[in-house]
């Protein structure tokens, strides 16, 4: 049963975090973007540049739902 539910709290997480910006992602997980000319570098929305290492969006919203399911109130299941 609790597998049940871990399930759709982990779908439930992806989804949210799917709908996030790029910039609202790198907020949330308190990365700090490559500063260039002031500018934050961000390439195409599909990957930003962090602490010169390029970080997918993919690897971003995987990143970002790990820590809500850790966070989450009651804990995995």
């Amino acid at each position: 049963m609790s597998n049940d539910i871990n399930t759709q709290i982990m779908e439930n997480i992806g989804e949210e975090v799917a709908e996030l910006s790029t910039q609202e992602l790198v907020k949330e997980l308190g990365l700090e973007l490559l500063e260039d000319g002031g500018t934050s570098r961000v390439i195409q929305f599909d990957a930003v540049v962090v602490e010169n290492v390029i970080v997918t969006r993919d690897e971003l919203e995987e990143r970002l739902s790990t820590q809500r399911w850790e966070e989450y109130p009651d804990g995995p299941m």
